[in-house]
């Protein structure tokens, strides 16, 4: 469902408290995975769900504490910070079962999770350990050119610190990449539905 207009009001409140111009505000719905509209953000893009004005409003609420200044309080939380972790770990449990059920289905083409050595530039020593090739390689994808500083809640792209807007772009790509492969071998995933434009990419690639 796509953000209200009273969404799109306090938004953009919030956006003003956090400090950011207007320029600041796109690159904070794009961090946040809010779809482009005649190539920038919009708040009145129909795909905006709940999650991304809650991941927004996270970020605002992060800025404008900085700032000394407030956001409009969610209804269910304490904070939007609150709203945003518990978003968060919905994701990144997807994420690590997306990797699972591509590991189990095509472990040729996914290695599971062993001791990788950190070579990946923006993986920590942690995410090195126990993590998948898979997951690491689309953390260090998606998020390594991250503004650590103006994005990132805590200011480190490790995958178990990851802010919920990153972990949706991470879970997105996931979802592309993992469904055109898996769909190259005729199998249908079970953990998430394959996007329209894998789809696409892999009905022009096998007409």
């Amino acid at each position: 469902m796509p953000w209200t207009e009273k969404q799109r009001h306090i938004f953009l409140m919030a956006a003003r408290a956090a400090g950011w111009n207007e320029d600041q505000r796109y690159i904070a719905m794009r961090h946040c995975g809010c779809q482009l509209k005649a190539g920038t953000p919009s708040v009145t893009h129909r795909a905006n769900d709940q999650a991304a004005f809650e991941r927004c409003m996270a970020l605002a609420e992060a800025h404008a504490g900085q700032q000394g200044t407030t956001v409009p309080k969610p209804g269910k939380y304490r904070s939007w910070r609150e709203a945003e972790v518990h978003q968060g770990d919905r994701l990144r449990d997807l994420a690590v079962r997306i990797a699972n059920e591509a590991e189990r289905l095509l472990p040729r083409r996914f290695p599971s999770a062993i001791t990788v050595p950190p070579t990946q530039p923006h993986v920590s020593d942690n995410d090195a350990q126990g993590l998948s090739p898979l997951l690491i390689e689309t953390v260090s994808h998606v998020c390594g050119n991250d503004d650590r500083e103006c994005l990132s809640l805590d200011g480190s792209p490790c995958f178990e610190t990851l802010d919920a807007g990153q972990l949706y772009r991470v879970v997105e790509s996931l979802k592309a990449h993992v469904g055109r492969v898996l769909g190259e071998h005729g199998i249908k995933p079970r953990t998430f539905t394959c996007p329209a434009s894998a789809r696409g990419r892999l009905r022009k690639d096998n007409p």
